[in-house]
């Protein structure tokens, strides 16, 4: 009786993950929201389910939707819920902590997404370097049309404002072929954000699932609150020394790994720094002024003094050592 219930139920969120995919293939907007939270159907399915049955309604959902959307769609959305769910909905089961278990969905994630890239490469014959270029192409289409029309009513200019327009287009071809370069050496770095950033936000929206579903899990606690484990800042620390001494004995390109470190290391404790900025400001102002202050301090590009302050919190637990409000 049990087994014929487990079976219904694996069969519910099989459908349940149809909806989503199809949904962020078709509805616009929210199919992006679809799109994110696709696991989190499998993540609700792992904890009242047997791993089995998650493993088999995730490709049935995969099959199906790929029925209705295309194959290539069907079957990475799916890998991507089967590999962020499971793992991250049998860690929520085990009562593991909330950063445990993003961080073990986050691992899931980046396999999905390496998985996921090399099936397109191997199906499709389409590399990551080339769809980055058909991210840029139509933004050098777009640039060369602007630059042909400039070009034309320039003709009417002296020779010399002709020779400063011309440089000036001269400098935004060539700072958009850097941009383009640029993201090319970040692609490792931005696949474990992108993996970090699933797994956190179907993490965060299980959670009123879960109470809605009366789930046993353990609470999340408040953002003023949050910190990393000290060893996150001594392995931190630890990887930029390593990735410079490789680079300098000349195991792998010093550019490419410094870049790739010191971009994780800013996005990760600047997560850090925000919840420091965050405890303070809590002391004294309301929850909306907080927050719109640390966006606009964010925006005014101080996101690298936030990650600082992130990581000497992490050492020092400077909000452990105030006085409590009365």
């Amino acid at each position: 009786m049990k087994s014929t219930r487990q079976i219904t139920e694996a069969g519910l969120f099989a459908g349940i993950l149809v909806i989503f995919i199809v949904g962020s293939f078709y509805i616009p907007v929210i199919g992006t929201a679809l799109y994110f939270l696709a696991p989190l159907p499998m993540i609700v399915l792992s904890i009242r389910n047997t791993p089995v049955n998650v493993v088999v309604a995730a490709i049935v959902g995969s099959l199906l939707s790929s029925l209705l959307v295309s194959f290539m769609v069907g079957l990475s959305m799916g890998t991507l819920a089967l590999c962020i769910g499971l793992p991250m909905g049998l860690a929520i089961k085990r009562f593991e902590s909330p950063l445990k278990a993003m961080a073990i969905g986050a691992l899931g994630a980046l396999v999905a997404l390496i998985l996921s890239l090399g099936m397109m490469n191997f199906i499709m014959g389409i590399s990551l370097d080339q769809t980055i270029d058909e991210m840029f192409s139509f933004s050098k289409d777009f640039q060369a049309e602007m630059d042909q029309t400039i070009e034309s009513y320039s003709a009417s200019l002296s020779a010399e404002q002709q020779a400063r327009i011309k440089s000036a287009l001269g400098d935004s071809a060539k700072s958009m072929d850097n941009m383009m370069e640029m993201v090319k050496l970040l692609v490792p770095a931005s696949l474990f954000l992108m993996s970090a950033m699933f797994a956190a936000i179907n993490y965060l929206f299980s959670i009123p699932v879960l109470k809605r579903l009366k789930i046993a899990h353990r609470p999340l606690g408040s953002f003023k609150n949050f910190s990393y484990p000290l060893h996150m800042a001594y392995g931190s620390a630890g990887m930029l020394f390593g990735a410079y001494v490789l680079g300098k004995v000349g195991v792998v390109d010093m550019t490419t790994a410094m870049l790739n470190f010191i971009y994780l290391f800013v996005m990760v404790f600047y997560i850090q720094g925000l919840a420091v900025g965050y405890f303070f400001l809590r002391r004294s102002m309301a929850k909306g002024i907080s927050i719109t202050i640390l966006v606009a301090v964010s925006l005014f590009g101080l996101i690298n003094y936030i990650a600082l302050i992130g990581f000497m919190d992490v050492i020092l637990d400077v909000r452990r050592l105030q006085p409590k409000k009365r």
